[in-house]
């Protein structure tokens, strides 16, 4: 991270992520490569708007703002992460590393208490939420057929992430001869080999997707597009795009969606599963997941009803 120029910031970026690239060379992942790239870019611009212009002058003082100016809009997880990408910048350039300073320490384990780590998750969309934003998309023309094809499919194929979603291609997808189809979710953050990893796609989350794909008349590339004003199909959908197509739908049906994000669609699929008892390892099997621990919270609060002790008073 260079000094910052007030006078040249687009240069300060280019130089920055020029030198950010050389420093992580020993991740393995790309995707760890553009969550670091992106972390460092982050905080070059609220450096920037915080009239801090060298990495030099970054104190613990400054970290604690950033924390606290991010804490009720952005889940903990993410502030960690870029805090993280920051205290390794400082370790690789063997410099002062603020970040270690024991009262930020303190500061991220109260507020993990009093916000919780999944605050930001959003609030499960289990099978009634998914019900009631279907609804808004009947009658919506082509977008609609759309979004009801993505909410199915990322919602039934075990609660993709929205990056998953808006990286589908049709080069992954089988049809078989009962109208299913299998999809191959190939390379993702569980899997970082891209080994086959193929997902089911059945009942109406298979006629949800054939309906988009003639009415689209998509034959190759990506799955999931945008469409113009004027129903024109254009290029593939964001993550972003996808968070934002979820959060439409949920306040369509009359849901806040501050409270529900593109994730919802994935711990919903595992409460729903511990809500109607199926196996937590089936569960898994279609998630991705490779920890059971991450997976039972979301699980036990679905199948909680279903506990007998639940009774004893009679």
């Amino acid at each position: 991270m260079v000094p910052f120029v007030k006078n040249d910031y687009d240069v300060i970026i280019n130089n920055s992520i020029n030198e950010a690239t050389s420093v992580i060379e020993q991740y393995n992942s790309e995707n760890s490569k553009r969550v670091y790239l992106g972390d460092l870019g982050y905080w070059i611009n609220w450096c920037k708007d915080h009239g801090v212009f060298s990495h030099e002058e970054i104190r613990k003082e400054h970290i604690i703002t950033f924390i606290m100016s991010h804490v009720e809009k952005h889940k903990i997880s993410t502030i960690e992460r870029r805090l993280a990408s920051l205290s390794r910048f400082f370790q690789i350039r063997k410099i002062e590393n603020p970040c270690h300073d024991k009262d930020i320490s303190i500061l991220l384990k109260k507020l993990t208490e009093k916000y919780g780590c999944s605050k930001a998750w959003g609030k499960a969309i289990t099978v009634d939420i998914l019900n009631d934003m279907l609804e808004t998309c009947k009658d919506d023309g082509l977008i609609g057929i759309r979004d009801a094809a993505i909410l199915l499919f990322g919602f039934s194929t075990g609660g993709r992430r929205r990056s998953e979603i808006s990286a589908a291609v049709m080069e992954n997808l089988i049809k078989d001869k009962n109208n299913s189809f299998i999809y191959n979710l190939g390379k993702s953050k569980t899997n970082q080999t891209g080994a086959n990893d193929p997902k089911p796609i059945l009942g109406r989350a298979a006629s949800a997707l054939i309906n988009w794909l003639e009415s689209s008349k998509i034959d190759e590339g990506a799955i999931f597009r945008s469409i113009s004003k004027h129903g024109k199909i254009g290029n593939l959908l964001s993550d972003i795009d996808i968070n934002r197509i979820v959060k439409k739908r949920c306040k369509l049906a009359g849901y806040d969606p501050k409270k529900f994000t593109a994730h919802s669609l994935r711990s919903g699929f595992v409460t729903e599963g511990g809500k109607k008892g199926k196996s937590v390892f089936d569960i898994m099997a279609l998630t991705g997941h490779k920890s059971i621990g991450t997976v039972m919270g979301y699980y036990q609060a679905g199948d909680i009803m279903n506990n007998s002790a639940a009774y004893l008073a009679g």
